[in-house]
């Protein structure tokens, strides 16, 4: 059984033993290395929403409206001030600022600056492959927006995006902020860990690979955390269970929200987000923040995405050698 999310992956990457060692050679991206220097040893800036006058305008005549607006900037504000010191370890120190200092960071002309911020992204700028298949035109992502988590450095007129990740648009939970935050730093540190033994571009390839072919098998026994609320068409746990054979739990979002704080390794969790492309649910490890499946969805959690869900669960014996030869891979075998 082939996944999806693999054979994206695997595009361009030859999985046989003579293509995965000439694969090996491609040209690697970019060097991060500057940059991971600077966010190890500066003070991370960590931006806070202001209100946005377009938005303060639309409401003036909604008061209860505008009244939610400012408590919500307010509370994102406080979890973001309360929960970026404690989860953040690439650094030693943080600092937050207003979002519109963001051009004044940018544009100052003697430092680089590690900036966290978040970031709406219009979809209608965007283009992804026809029907999802190769060779075919690329087709516009229409209207709508998607959310991210961005980690970059900026300065001297100039700024690069070292990492970022999805993260629900507008109205984000303390779990969001958290899972963002451990997910960007566990792939700091691969990045940093394949600089420093110096993989190639397609050894890269390859690690995410066996990363996320590991994951996907701990759907098997970790257990799967659903908000009742982003459940579709009334689904008992009964019929959950004819779709998807693998543990899970139907729990309040209080008590997601208190293991993903907690970090609990026992479990995943479903969460609903907008990504380049497109907009479902997705399984969320929870100790790791990592975003191990993403099915598209106009509505909640249904019959379709759960069978989708133990698809992605499922590895198969030809997964398993596949994953042996991307060890080798890697390995520089």
């Amino acid at each position: 059984m082939i996944k999806t999310a693999l054979l994206l992956l695997t595009a361009g990457l030859a999985l046989t033993a003579g293509g995965a060692r000439a694969q090996a050679f491609l040209p690697k991206p970019a060097d991060d290395a500057p940059e991971l220097a600077l966010l190890e040893i500066k003070p991370l800036v960590v931006l806070l929403q202001v209100p946005d006058e377009k938005q303060l305008r639309k409401l003036a005549h909604k008061p209860a409206d505008l009244t939610q607006y400012q408590a919500y900037l307010a509370q994102y504000n406080a979890q973001l001030k309360e929960l970026v010191p404690r989860l953040w370890k690439f650094s030693s120190a943080v600092e937050f600022r207003p979002e519109t200092d963001y051009e004044t960071l940018r544009k100052d002309r003697e430092n680089r600056t590690p900036v966290l911020r978040y970031r709406e992204l219009d979809l209608s700028k965007y283009r992804r492959p026809g029907s999802g298949s190769f060779g075919k035109p690329a087709v516009s992502l229409g209207s709508g927006l998607a959310g991210e988590m961005q980690l970059c450095v900026v300065g001297r007129n100039k700024e690069k995006t070292v990492k970022s990740e999805p993260v629900p648009v507008g109205a984000m939970y303390a779990s969001d902020i958290i899972s963002a935050l451990r997910s960007l730093q566990a792939d700091l540190k691969i990045t940093a860990a394949q600089a420093a033994h110096q993989l190639s571009y397609g050894q890269e390839q390859a690690a995410d690979m066996i990363r996320l072919i590991k994951a996907t098998k701990l759907l098997q026994t970790k257990i799967l955390l659903l908000n009742q609320a982003e459940l579709q068409d009334n689904l008992s746990p009964a019929d959950i269970a004819r779709f998807y054979p693998y543990p899970f739990e139907v729990v309040s979002l209080a008590t997601i929200e208190a293991a993903v704080l907690a970090g609990d390794a026992r479990y995943t969790y479903a969460r609903r987000m907008a990504v380049i492309g497109a907009e479902g649910p997705a399984i969320l490890d929870v100790a790791t923040g990592y975003r191990i499946v993403y099915e598209e969805s106009e509505l909640g959690i249904g019959e379709k995405q759960f069978r989708k869900f133990a698809d992605y669960a499922f590895v198969s014996d030809r997964e398993i050698k596949r994953l042996g030869r991307l060890e080798k891979m890697v390995a520089g075998n």
